[in-house]
């Protein structure tokens, strides 16, 4: 099961880059920007990379990496001698990776609905 420590270099790593530009943005709510300041252009840029680094890391990237390591695990389930401890870890993770994927795109959705709201207004 050493395979995978290298995937949780991404689910605990890259997928976070995109909570970065989200501090940030949260930022703004502790210190509110002056309209037309550059501040407030920063604040926007932020939010912007957030949404597009969140749709990267945590939407395509999820995916694309739940789906080696499903097959990678899938591929020891039925080619290694696990004890039934491992075997019930590696199928929590399965599970797991995505279960979690589809938060990250509920949590999608909240974003587009957020910028569709600010662009509306």
């Amino acid at each position: 099961m050493k395979f995978a420590l290298c995937f949780s270099v991404f689910y605990a790593g890259c997928s976070e880059i995109s909570s970065i530009f989200l501090v940030w943005c949260d930022l703004a709510n502790f210190f509110p920007p002056i309209s037309g300041s550059l501040y407030e252009a920063s604040i926007l840029l932020c939010q912007v990379s957030f949404a597009f680094a969140f749709f990267y890391y945590r939407i395509v990237l999820w995916f694309f990496v739940a789906y080696q390591f499903t097959w990678d695990s899938l591929h020891v389930l039925r080619r290694s001698k696990l004890t039934p401890a491992q075997t019930a870890v590696l199928k929590f993770f399965i599970v797991n990776v995505y279960l979690l994927g589809s938060l990250q795109v509920y949590w999608f959705v909240l974003i587009v609905q957020k910028a569709a709201d600010m662009i509306s207004a």
